[in-house]
């Protein structure tokens, strides 16, 4: 513990055990362009989907795209609205014309953004290294996935397949053509097993 805080690595995240998810860190905070503001708490019986994102990044914008075309698609678009999940990303420059003409220049401006300017969601989320970060927060305001970075075409299937698990739908086999899928893939159906073998 001295030596991660010496060299500020963050806290060790707990290892998963007996399907345990951590609670999710609730917070508020303004909602880009005056859109009010946005209260995880408040969204409690809803499954959340919180992306830290730069908007600068194209790995970011990748993943905002798949986001995009995952929402849009009718098994979670025709949920009906209590159930649908909500998304809503943390832009950690807090350059808000940038961001906003950005977004809107790439077609990406489909959800409603909070800045982080004194960093403490990301400390509250443990995000150090690098975005995207996507969290999935299940309905129980706990968190049931976590995705770091980007790496398309598994992490695109993965998110999809997650997706469909938080909100409640049955999560469509994506498994790749072309050899082995990666036992995260394989965990979003077989999660005790894929627990036990972590």
């Amino acid at each position: 513990e001295m030596l991660r805080e010496a060299l500020r690595l963050p806290p060790l995240e707990a290892p998963p055990g007996d399907g345990a998810r951590p609670p999710a860190p609730t917070f508020r905070a303004e909602i880009m362009d005056g859109g009010g503001s946005f209260d995880l708490a408040a969204q409690r019986g809803r499954p959340v989907v919180l992306v830290f994102f730069l908007h600068t990044c194209p790995h970011c914008h990748e993943a905002l795209r798949a986001l995009k075309t995952t929402f849009a698609e009718a098994s979670i678009a025709g949920l009906p609205e209590a159930k649908r999940p909500v998304l809503v990303g943390v832009e950690i420059t807090g350059r808000t014309a940038e961001v906003r003409e950005t977004l809107a220049g790439d077609g990406l401006d489909f959800f409603p953004v909070v800045f982080d300017d004194d960093g403490k969601l990301r400390e509250a989320y443990n995000v150090f290294g690098g975005v995207p970060d996507i969290f999935l927060i299940d309905s129980e305001g706990r968190i049931s996935a976590r995705t770091r970075g980007w790496a398309p075409p598994t992490d695109e299937a993965l998110l999809r397949m997650r997706l469909a698990r938080l909100a409640g739908l049955p999560a469509p086999i994506l498994l790749r053509a072309d050899g082995y899928s990666g036992n995260a893939v394989c965990g979003v159906c077989h999660e005790l097993e894929h627990e036990t073998w972590q």
